[in-house]
């Protein structure tokens, strides 16, 4: 699918994923683009062609190393997000969320004593910087 994004330079926005729904297993790609629907269908398609031979070319220890190392990302995930959650609840629970604590700062409070500071920190601990 990378090379929807790269290669093709089909759209910034290009994902994707396997789905189990109503007991049917497929494939979903997820593509946010500026060219019309026709030549975004018509390049997912051939990517998807291609992806038949790689897949066939691959060897059953390379296939099985990616599965391994796609599960053990999974409980990574999965773990970190297990200690987020448990850690924001407690927050909630005692009232004590530092909204700005990625920024890390000025008492405690977003880094400066003035809106335009709290409003920089928040941009940055979101990322919009």
């Amino acid at each position: 699918m990378c090379a929807l994004r790269n290669a093709f330079a089909l759209g910034y926005v290009v994902d994707c994923d396997v789905r189990r729904a109503n007991g049917t297993l497929g494939l979903r790609t997820v593509v946010e683009s500026q060219y019309p629907l026709a030549v975004v269908h018509g390049t997912v398609e051939r990517s998807l062609d291609d992806l038949d031979p790689y897949l066939s070319s691959l060897s059953a220890e390379a296939l099985e190393a990616g599965r391994q190392a796609a599960a053990s990302a999974r409980r990574e995930d999965s773990a970190r997000m297990r200690a987020v959650d448990a850690s924001a609840w407690r927050e909630v629970a005692e009232q004590t969320y530092h909204f700005y604590r990625c920024v890390g700062g000025g008492g405690g409070r977003g880094g400066g004593d003035n809106n335009q500071d709290k409003k920089s920190s928040f941009s940055a601990c979101m990322g919009n910087q």
